[in-house]
């Protein structure tokens, strides 16, 4: 009797506790219910462009007109962030019905930003002659200097009004944007018969090269667009200042577009600049010439760390890819290709590889990892040998380089061999790489499932070793490739010397020099004697 009333009791208990448990969690949703409203209406706010709360869609007449009283709401705030977004959303919208508004805010406020956002609303505006009229009032009675470039920027593009006479005024401005924006609106306005007067105010700028402001005059000449005037610019490519030398070479290409192929010559220079910019502008200008004799100024840029430079060098690659494509095969195959050059060619032409040519690259890719694997033997017995020189850590750390270097390698065919891209080669080079077990292990897994498998295979095979030793780096080298490593202490150095890695020689004259007191020099290469005067990179 005693038991069945407990396990009445038992089960009346399991049956009330979901019960319960319900009850609760009814009366939680109902106590978080409000805030849980309030925060779902203030993220739609935030997250609705313009700082607009719940706007009706503009497509209804209510709709309409209840957007038009949010708009007029935040044009006549306090708060200069809610009358930018209401211009903004007049501009997007294009609504004519606020451009009177929008002209009167012009003219009253003192605020740059907002004067600004009216400029740009008023030239976005259908209604081009109210918004011309405020332009050129603003014109008229504006003295900011800052504003008034921006004025006759955006009055440019209304070709079909003649307000020449106002604009003209503004030729003798002691700003100099304010000159050449006045200069470029003229010059550009179909009606202005005057266009030789402009050209020769803008050359008289030219006539003292120490101006801080020659960079400013040469990108006014060049938006002329005359090319008689290619001998004015070419002397500013000589320039100490670099703005200088790249506003000259801006203008050279504004000048000769659609005539640049004689010039090609001066394009490819360029390509070995120092300024990332006019490099870019070189680029974009050879996209215009015919097909180049040479390809490797441009291969070359695919390793480049900027990569705007990469993306722009690919993109002519890639226009021309049926002439330059006998330059990326010999590329990618070669010895001096670096990864990323690798990869980027890869990315543009691995899809056009036969057999032969994919059997070739799994071939490459595979004595790469053996490289690596020496490489790493060789570390292996470097560590052995103990801390002996102020240059050991950095012998330790190139050769950790230069065997990341061969793996990555292998690690790029993988990739493309697996058709994957450039977030699996991250993902998976970064967790070989790591120091941490647990990333390792996640970096083989992802490696485990790829396509491609004669490689990975062996990658993975590697890595299931604990490789303590040079021993053990022996052990998995005969177990891959049926040799022994021919790494020992009596040709240490001999084999450091044989990877031709100029820091590696300075290191070794430096630890020369540590035992004899003498630095010999004799043989060494002027990068090499280069290191060894960067006390820094070895003291």
């Amino acid at each position: 009797m005693i038991l069945l009333t407990k396990s009445s009791a038992d089960s009346e208990i399991a049956y009330l506790l979901p019960l319960i448990v319900l009850i609760v969690s009814f009366v939680g949703i109902l106590v978080a219910w409000p805030q849980w409203g309030a925060y779902d209406k203030g993220m739609i706010n935030l997250l609705k462009p313009g700082l607009f709360g719940d706007q009706p869609s503009p497509g209804d007449v209510g709709g309409k007109n209840s957007l038009k009283q949010m708009i007029q709401q935040k044009l006549n705030s306090s708060d200069p962030y809610h009358v930018i977004a209401a211009l903004e959303m007049i501009r997007v919208l294009r609504l004519n019905d606020f451009v009177n508004q929008v002209g009167n805010l012009l003219l009253r406020t003192q605020g740059f930003k907002i004067k600004e956002s009216c400029i740009n609303t008023l030239t976005a505006l259908p209604q081009y002659q109210s918004s011309v009229t405020y332009l050129v009032e603003a014109l008229q009675t504006e003295k900011d200097a800052q504003v008034l470039p921006l004025i006759l920027k955006n009055l440019a593009q209304f070709k079909s009004v003649n307000f020449n006479n106002t604009i003209e005024k503004h030729l003798t401005h002691p700003a100099p944007k304010v000159f050449v924006e006045a200069c470029l609106c003229l010059y550009n306005h179909p009606n202005y018969l005057r266009k030789q007067l402009i050209e020769n105010k803008i050359l008289a700028r030219l006539t003292n090269p120490q101006s801080p402001e020659t960079a400013l005059y040469l990108s006014a000449l060049g938006e002329l667009r005359q090319s008689h005037y290619v001998d004015t610019v070419l002397p500013f490519l000589e320039s100490e200042k670099s703005e200088v030398r790249l506003a000259a070479f801006t203008a050279f290409i504004r000048m000769l577009e659609g005539q640049l192929e004689p010039h090609k010559h001066r394009l490819i220079k360029a390509l070995s600049s120092p300024d990332k910019n006019m490099k870019i502008a070189a680029l974009r200008a050879l996209k215009e010439c015919q097909s180049l004799d040479d390809w490797s100024p441009i291969i070359r840029l695919l390793g480049a760390k900027d990569r705007a430079l990469v993306t722009e060098s690919k993109e002519l690659l890639r226009l021309s890819l049926g002439a330059c494509k006998p330059a990326l095969l010999e590329k990618v195959f070669s010895e001096t290709v670096s990864v990323q050059q690798r990869f980027e060619i890869l990315s543009l032409i691995y899809s056009k590889f036969n057999d032969e040519q994919r059997q070739q690259l799994q071939q490459g890719a595979d004595e790469a990892l053996k490289k690596f694997i020496q490489v790493n033997g060789l570390l292996k017995l470097h560590e052995s040998l103990g801390h002996t020189s102020k240059a050991h850590d950095l012998i330790a750390k190139v050769l950790q380089e230069i065997g990341e270097e061969h793996l990555h390698h292998v690690l790029t065919i993988i990739t493309f061999a697996s058709e994957q891209n450039i977030e699996f080669f991250q993902r998976v080079s970064r967790g070989l790489q790591s120091l941490s077990r647990a990333n390792q292990g996640n970096a083989l897994e992802v490696l485990s499932n790829a396509r491609e498998k004669y490689l990975v295979l062996r990658v993975l095979k590697y890595y299931d070793e604990r490789l303590s030793d040079l021993k053990a780096v022996n052990r998995i080298y005969v177990a891959l490739f049926s040799e022994h490593l021919k790494i020992d202490e009596s040709r240490y150095e001999a084999q450091l010397l044989a990877l031709d890695n100029d820091m590696l020689k300075a290191c070794l004259l430096y630890i020369g020099r540590e035992k004899t007191g003498r630095l010999r020099l004799e043989n060494a290469n002027e990068r090499v004697r280069e290191l060894l005067t960067e006390r820094k990179k070895l003291d």
